[in-house]
């Protein structure tokens, strides 16, 4: 299959699993729309990254280069001059149960999550939001001496 033709069928099925997890109308001319250049709008990591694993799952040459060059840069990034590695962090275990429940369950929950995260200075019970602050002071309390 094409490139073309491989994206257009993924802009379909992206289309059919918004419009049936979120109950709205999606079309695939709104998700082609965003397409910038290969990619598709800043702003849009999720769709970006969905893209991706649909190339993955087509076969498409090229790609599983580029996510293991993109993985290894991110994994080998060494830690700042005042902080030493950390291997191990403290987080409360109801926030992390919640997040890894949103991970394999339905796709929504996760985007739910992701999605009310702005919520967080009003609500201050987001728990990707409290997984992120324990980290970085779990991180950041960790200093060179």
């Amino acid at each position: 299959m094409s490139q073309q033709r491989s994206r257009e069928a993924f802009e379909v099925a992206y289309a059919a699993s918004i419009s049936e997890t979120s109950r709205m109308p999606c079309s695939s001319e709104e998700i082609r729309a965003m397409r910038v250049g290969d990619r598709y709008q800043d702003g849009a990591d999720w769709l970006n990254g969905c893209w991706r694993g649909w190339q993955l799952a087509q076969g498409a040459k090229g790609v599983q280069e580029q996510i293991s060059a993109d993985s290894t840069a991110n994994l080998c990034a060494q830690p700042s001059s005042t902080q030493e590695a950390v291997t191990t962090v403290s987080v409360a275990a109801e926030p992390l149960r919640q997040v890894l429940q949103a991970l394999i369950g339905p796709g929504h929950l996760i985007r739910e999550l992701q999605a009310t995260r702005s919520l967080h200075a009003l609500t201050n019970d987001n728990p990707i939001e409290i997984l992120i602050q324990q980290f970085n002071a779990s991180v950041n309390g960790v200093k060179k001496s």
